[in-house]
């Protein structure tokens, strides 16, 4: 969860793709939307906040319209909501095709 979601999702490291085995996508699902709600979206400089802005506003729009753009294929599985103002993206789950 840290990898994925710290820095925004941002740094080369960040976990991108999650590989999970079919008989456990139930489980793992849950627990990772329940561990999602318990993240802190907000003020970087707050030691409470795990998800801070991304870099730029480019960057804001080009990762908001790719998961629009993966919510309308069905794709979206677990979304957080970003607070309005800033340069903030919710965190998303989406399905990739396997």
């Amino acid at each position: 969860l840290a990898s994925a979601f710290q820095s925004a999702g941002q740094r080369c490291s960040a976990l991108r793709v999650l590989y999970v085995q079919k008989d456990v996508e139930k489980k793992m699902l849950e627990m990772l939307k329940g561990a999602m709600e318990a993240l802190n979206i907000g003020d970087p400089w707050l030691i409470s906040t795990d998800v801070g802005p991304v870099i730029d506003e480019e960057a804001q729009g080009s990762i908001r319209d790719y998961c629009i753009k993966k919510g309308l294929e069905g794709r979206l599985v677990a979304k957080l909501e970003a607070p309005k103002s800033g340069r903030f993206v919710a965190p998303h789950v989406l399905r990739v095709k396997g």
